[in-house]
């Protein structure tokens, strides 16, 4: 339902003496609530029913007769890690030195039985520098890692640092 609308009258001070009545007048529309009704009762619905849903099936069991196997026992026992017996400094290269290249070498290897190291992989590095770290680390001797008491082969990550060190003046 509309309201009247606060409109200027014509011929006074706000309102423009050119503007006909006949266009300030606002028209009010009365529409009774039944009408409403029924035209809302009249208009087509949409039907949405609750969806219906069923549990999944359980899955089919094997019908296995026989006795099922006894999962292993979990193993405990005692751990020793790896030790560095022996770490040789590497050489600096002439060229690398030269150059001023500094960095880091990260090698991955393997620790075995015996203490040596075996399987070196260069993981990051100046190619300047990744000889030079390599022959140091094939030095390196360790206390092999320990399961039980008995040496047994193990991964190790080493770092092998070069910096440059120059003389104070």
């Amino acid at each position: 339902m509309f309201t009247d609308i606060e409109q200027p009258i014509v011929g006074s001070e706000t309102a423009p003496a050119d503007i006909e009545a006949s266009l300030n007048l606002v028209q009010t529309l009365d529409l009774s609530a039944d009408l409403l009704q029924s035209r809302l009762e009249n208009m087509p619905h949409l039907a949405i029913n609750e969806p219906v849903l069923t549990p999944p099936a359980p899955p089919e069991n094997p019908t296995n007769t026989a006795d099922a196997a006894q999962p292993a026992a979990p193993r405990t026992g005692t751990v020793e890690l790896p030790r560095l017996l022996k770490k040789v400094a590497p050489v600096y290269p002439p060229s690398a030195r030269s150059a001023r290249v500094e960095g880091v070498v990260v090698i991955e290897a393997t620790i075995e039985e015996s203490g040596r190291l075996d399987h070196l992989n260069v993981v990051e590095g100046h190619p300047m520098l990744i000889d030079a770290a390599i022959d140091a680390v094939r030095q390196w001797r360790y206390i092999p890692a320990k399961l039980h008491g008995v040496p047994t082969p193990s991964s190790v990550r080493v770092n092998v640092i070069f910096n440059l060190v120059f003389p104070e003046r």
